[in-house]
C-alpha cells in the first residue's frame, strides 16, 4: 500500500506542475490570500484508512460479533475503495473551518475468511458472512502555523468526527452460486468520537491546492493517510 502511496504522490505532482504551467502568467504576481473565502476539498480513492480487527470487534456490538472466533480479528486491514467531499471556511489566512463527509469506507475484518471455511465442504449451511460499512461526518479546525513562499504551508487540525455503521451478518446456502442468503443479524450504529492531524498544503494558484495529510480517529482507533484537493471561492 506505501508503494500505491507514493506512485499516487509522484503522479500527483506531475500533474501539479503541467496544471500550473497552462495557468495564467499574470497570477505570479497575486498572492494565495485566503481570509474570507469558502473552499472545497475532495477526494476519491486517495483517502486510506486502517484499522486492527480487534478494535473493530471491541466497538461493534454484541450481536454482530458474538459469533466471532478470536484467529478471526487477528492482523489488520485497510480501505481505499471511498470518496468524501468537504466545505470550509477560512477566518483569517491561517485558521479555517471545515465540515467533511466521507462514504462507503468498508469494513472488511473477515472479508478473506470465506475461503478459510473447511466446514463449507461437508455442510450445506456456509459459515457467517460480513457486509460492514461507515460513513463519517468530521468537523474540524485548521490551523496553519507555518508558511513558505505564499505556496507551501504546514497544518494542524483537531474536531469531533460522527461514525455511523451499517452492520450485516448473514449464512449463505446451497452447493451452487448464487447462495441463498439468510439475515442472521443486523445493527446500526451512530458514534460520536475525536480527530487529531497534521499535514502539508500546497497552493499551486490562487484558486488551487492539495493537502497531503494525516489524521487519527478515537472510534476503532482508525488511521487515516490522504491526499485531497482543495478549490477556493
Amino acid at each position: 500500500m506505501k508503494q500505491v502511496l507514493l506512485t499516487s504522490v509522484g503522479s500527483l505532482l506531475l500533474t501539479i506542475n503541467s496544471f500550473s504551467a497552462l495557468g495564467n502568467s499574470t497570477q505570479i504576481e497575486q498572492t494565495h490570500t485566503k481570509e474570507g473565502r469558502y473552499f472545497f476539498n475532495f477526494a476519491a480513492l486517495t483517502n486510506h484508512f486502517e484499522y486492527e480487527n480487534d478494535d473493530v470487534r471491541k466497538k461493534l456490538p454484541d450481536k454482530i460479533t458474538s459469533r466471532l472466533k478470536d484467529y478471526q480479528v487477528t492482523g489488520n486491514e485497510s480501505d481505499y475503495i471511498n470518496y468524501s467531499f468537504a466545505m470550509g471556511y477560512y477566518l483569517q489566512d491561517n485558521l479555517a473551518l471545515r465540515f467533511n463527509y466521507t462514504a462507503d469506507i468498508e469494513i472488511d475484518f473477515l472479508g478473506d475468511f470465506d475461503f478459510l471455511c473447511f466446514d463449507c465442504f461437508v455442510k450445506d449451511d456456509k459459515r457467517d458472512s460480513y457486509d460492514i460499512e461507515m460513513d463519517m461526518y468530521e468537523f474540524d479546525a485548521i490551523y496553519y502555523p507555518y508558511q513558505y513562499q505564499d505556496t507551501w504551508s504546514v497544518y494542524v487540525l483537531g474536531g469531533l468526527a460522527v461514525h455511523k455503521i451499517d452492520a450485516k451478518v448473514y449464512k449463505s446456502k446451497g452447493d451452487t452460486v448464487p447462495y441463498i442468503q439468510t439475515n442472521v443479524a443486523q445493527s446500526t450504529e451512530v458514534t460520536l468520537g475525536g480527530k487529531l492531524g497534521f499535514g502539508l498544503q500546497y497552493d499551486f494558484s490562487p484558486n488551487w491546492g492539495v493537502k497531503l495529510g494525516y489524521s487519527y480517529f478515537s472510534y476503532m482507533s482508525i488511521d487515516k493517510t490522504y491526499i485531497n484537493w482543495e478549490y477556493r471561492l
